[in-house]
């Protein structure tokens, strides 16, 4: 359900690891704005973005306008979009463990912080937790599984017992929690993003579990 789309622009856009742009969506007479992260490290002229495809949820309620608009393009389409907009971007350098906490879409912007912490000079420890239903549900498992300096834990919250699936079930914030238990709170940098239920109940266990609030960053998805 989560398509990956690229862009390319013929004027050259500086912009940040874990920023979105605002696309201009024609509907009916009107222009409404939908906020897509860039889902890989800054490049110039090329934008990536993982799209949601939303279709309608019942008869009489209508599909997902940004993200029918987008996904139905036909190869060479030109869209509008403006920025780069957000303040979802890596710490400073510092020694502290990176840990990267995401499920459905929200893989696009952890996906880009991950890419630059590793292009770095000296990449910091990488830890990501992704949350997803099923196993063909994990975006980028195959990149994520091949980079050896980043521990990939993927978290299945649906997988039917018949599977093959050995890994761990259940919330993603959950695993993610185990894992933060026994850790120094003190030296670990935490970025989440989500959908609006997995973020709320993943900055709710940070915050019970004593993580300072300024060792967190979120993304929201813009809204």
């Amino acid at each position: 359900s989560i398509m990956e789309l690229t862009f390319v622009s013929s004027d050259p856009v500086s912009y940040e690891a874990g920023q979105f742009m605002q696309f201009r969506i024609p509907h009916i007479n009107e222009i409404l704005s939908r906020h897509y992260s860039v889902a890989t490290r800054p490049h110039p002229t090329r934008f990536v973005f993982n799209i949601r495809l939303l279709p309608s949820p019942s008869e009489g309620i209508p599909p997902g306008i940004g993200s029918s608009y987008l996904c139905n393009l036909e190869a060479g389409a030109s869209v509008d979009a403006v920025g780069p907009f957000g303040d979802f971007q890596l710490t400073k350098q510092n020694n502290y463990t990176q840990v990267f906490i995401g499920g459905g879409a929200g893989v696009a912007p952890l996906r880009a912080l991950i890419q630059s912490e590793l292009a770095a000079g000296s990449p910091r420890r990488c830890i990501f937790f992704y949350g997803a239903r099923y196993e063909k549900e994990l975006c980028y498992r195959n990149e994520f599984e091949r980079e050896e300096r980043l521990t990939y834990i993927p978290v299945l919250s649906e997988s039917a017992k018949s599977d093959d699936w050995t890994g761990p079930t259940g919330f993603v914030h959950e695993t993610a929690m185990k894992w933060l238990a026994g850790k120094n709170k003190e030296t670990l940098d935490i970025y989440v993003c989500g959908p609006p239920p997995m973020l709320e109940a993943t900055l709710k266990s940070l915050a019970d579990f004593g993580i300072p609030r300024e060792r967190i960053k979120f993304d929201d998805f813009g809204i």
